[in-house]
């Protein structure tokens, strides 16, 4: 989208991300590395640090199911691969090999062969080595001439990265983990509690029948 901004919009956009300045409500914390600022931390509260929070869990389980779903994934097919590797021949790795089920038609491509060699000609080096040939008196042309054929590329701006990870409290985790077993602990005393009473009903049930 940002390709088809005018330079005008383009110029205001970057005035007002210039303009942008940190907030004086919150708290925010510099590192420096090598004398110069590389990092900053902001800390937050309440609302914003709950809305975040949410965001965040989101993303680390979403992307933590894509891992998982990409490593078996890979898993799957390296297993379809080696059982339809037991269907054909060896020969046949130069075919591109097909399997038809009731369901499903799956199709693995053919080895493909090396490709040769590829020839690399460093025209930079070769230039530069040239020139050591020419006249000092013609230095200056030459400079000329590579000035002449040198173009500037601007380079687009990549958006930041992002990387989320969860905070794990052990203290809070354990907590937790003694909490469900002693509630555990309790449903299962609580049940065999009331399995014996009612054994007992049941007994006298079953002498009163027999009067």
């Amino acid at each position: 989208m940002t390709d088809n901004l005018t330079l005008k919009e383009h110029l205001l956009i970057t005035e007002a991300e210039e303009d942008r300045k940190r907030r004086a409500d919150l708290t925010y914390t510099e590192k420096r590395v090598k004398n110069e600022l590389d990092r900053v931390t902001v800390e937050l509260s309440g609302s914003e640090s709950g809305v975040l929070t949410k965001l965040s869990g989101r993303y680390d389980r979403l992307d933590k199911a894509i891992k998982l779903m990409g490593e078996k994934k890979n898993e799957l097919n390296a297993d379809i691969k080696s059982r339809v590797e037991e269907l054909f021949s060896a020969e046949d790795v130069v075919l591109t090999r097909v399997i038809e089920t009731v369901s499903f038609t799956m199709t693995v491509s053919k080895r493909l062969k090396k490709a040769d060699d590829k020839k690399v000609v460093d025209y930079e080096a070769i230039a530069t080595e040239l020139a050591k040939l020419i006249p000092e008196e013609l230095q200056a042309k030459v400079e000329e001439i590579t000035l002449a054929y040198t173009k500037l590329i601007p380079q687009e701006v990549k958006s930041p990265g992002l990387s989320v990870k969860a905070k794990v409290n052990e203290g809070l985790f354990t907590d937790l983990k003694a909490g469900v077993v002693s509630m555990v602990k309790r449903v299962i005393k609580s049940i065999t509690s009331w399995a014996i009473k009612y054994d007992k009903k049941l007994l006298a049930l079953k002498k009163m029948a027999q009067v």
